[in-house]
């Protein structure tokens, strides 16, 4: 099967992240018959069967993105960054039958990572164009032309961070730039099951230690924290109330009490 590719998103300065994500990989998928591929800016990366693609000095993320996108032949990609961890065993059958239903639909957005309120009598269900990030950097599969084409753009209007990315997309859909029909965004699924289990292992550039401890405590996959922190209690306690009221309250109504306690000195990890 080519025409999938692993794409883990990275940078040298990462380096120290790259052993734990394809050994988590490898741990929970022992038959992957998908080319793996890291992107770097000058080291070289030869375990895991993984192909280091060096695109040079570190100028800003899109510009590196783009270029390593640019270098692998396969028409789709299951894209991820350095400390997004499986915890769910997958195969083969269940990313080949997601590149059918994708070449099927027209699809060239597939979110993997799981939300609330999604219907899950279905495998994939189609999203509101009132869903706030509808396209964002979650692990996802792109087809890959529609990815570069969308960072072309960026590139062009001055983006060069993943947040900026995901505003980018905010943007298009304040100003109705994307393409709807019947209220739903076209070329857009999300899977119900979060069939990877995802993990956000690292916030802000530190642990998380809740995610740390589970692979930890598996003997059976090697994993190290190297000499990056953790995140303190405290930040840990304020970004799980984040993600609950991000469930409980709506995208507009967040947006007012972000900016409220932006005026007394709260800021926002995410």
């Amino acid at each position: 099967m080519n025409d999938l590719a692993i794409f883990v998103d990275s940078y040298d300065a990462n380096s120290d992240l790259w052993d734990n994500v394809f050994s988590i990989m490898d741990y929970y998928w022992k038959e992957c018959c998908f080319q793996k591929y890291l992107v770097t800016n000058s080291r070289q990366y030869a375990k895991h069967n993984v192909k280091a693609i060096p695109v040079g000095k570190d100028t800003d993320w899109l510009v590196c993105t783009l270029k390593g996108l640019k270098q692998i032949e396969e028409p789709y990609v299951f894209f991820m960054f350095e400390d997004y961890y499986f915890s769910k065993a997958v195969t083969n059958d269940q990313f080949i039958s997601i590149i059918h239903r994708m070449k099927k639909d027209s699809i060239f957005f597939y979110r993997l990572s799981l939300i609330n309120g999604l219907d899950k009598s279905k495998t994939a269900v189609p999203v509101s164009k009132d869903f706030p990030y509808v396209i964002n950097l979650q692990p996802a599969i792109w087809k890959k032309d529609i990815l570069i084409q969308f960072l072309e753009e960026m590139r062009k209007e001055g983006v060069s961070t993943p947040w900026q990315f995901e505003f980018y997309f905010i943007d298009r859909q304040a100003k109705g730039n994307l393409p709807v029909k019947n209220g739903m965004v076209e070329g857009v699924l999300y899977d119900t099951r979060d069939i990877i289990g995802y993990q956000n292992a690292i916030i802000q550039g530190k642990w998380v230690r809740g995610v740390v401890k589970r692979y930890k405590n598996n003997h059976k996959i090697p994993f190290t924290t190297g000499n990056r922190p953790y995140m303190s209690a405290k930040d840990e306690i304020w970004d799980s109330v984040k993600q609950f009221g991000h469930k409980i309250i709506p995208y507009r109504q967040r947006e007012r009490i972000k900016k409220f306690l932006r005026r007394i000195n709260i800021k926002f990890m995410r």
